[in-house]
């Protein structure tokens, strides 16, 4: 059943409908960002005309933060034709991959644009905190399960941070932005945010430096 035609939401359709990670969903219900209700059993549930209130509100927030409604779609627009350039085959830690792996690698913009958006219309830094931890587990996760070492994987890493960072300039640029400070403190929480992920990566890597890398089927 489509999410529009049911009353009660859980916790992980809110967190898809958001386009967020689960543990996103649990702090902003816990801080009274997000309406809730708890079952009996204690489980969280939304409901979705609820949800729907509040996506509008935080969207009439978004426009006021002097950040262009279709930002997102233009940074998108421009990492596809950053990754699709033809750089990312020259990559030494790119031609290791499998052609699945490099699907996924290749999609690997949109995951980390996605995180981005959600740390860049939030001043919560727990939210940023969790966002920039999911994004650098899920790439060292993946790095490790294709075979990359840690050095590796940070290039990987580091090579989709640049091309999301010159995405972001370029719209930057073509915006003709009315409030430079506004893109100031944006681009000083995308300093955070991909500092934040590449501790997370190295953490996780250490984490496992005993065990040999995970070799790609």
């Amino acid at each position: 059943m489509h999410w529009q035609q049911k009353e009660w939401l859980t916790l992980s359709e809110v967190a898809q409908i958001l386009g967020v990670h689960p543990s996103t969903v649990r702090i902003w219900a816990n801080q009274g960002k997000v309406p809730v209700h708890r079952t009996r059993g204690g489980h969280r549930r939304f409901r979705r005309d609820e949800l729907e209130l509040w996506m509008m509100a935080t969207k009439q927030q978004e426009n006021e933060l002097n950040v262009p409604h279709d930002f997102v779609q233009a940074t998108l627009q421009q990492v596809r034709a950053r990754a699709d350039n033809g750089l990312i085959a020259q990559q030494p830690w790119y031609q290791k991959l499998s052609p699945e792996a490099r699907e996924e690698y290749a999609r690997g913009g949109q995951m980390m644009l996605r995180s981005l958006w959600n740390v860049l219309i939030s001043n919560d830094k727990e939210t940023v905190q969790v966002e920039a931890r999911s994004l650098g587990e899920e790439y060292a996760l993946r790095g490790r399960h294709n075979g990359l070492s840690m050095a590796e994987a940070m290039s990987a890493f580091c090579f989709f941070a640049n091309v999301l960072l010159e995405a972001v300039l370029a719209v930057i640029e073509e915006s003709n932005a009315p409030s430079p400070r506004a893109w100031v403190a944006m681009l000083r929480k995308i300093k955070v945010f991909v500092t934040l992920t590449a501790k997370a990566m190295l953490e996780v890597y250490e984490a496992h430096a005993s065990e040999t890398p995970l070799a790609s089927d």
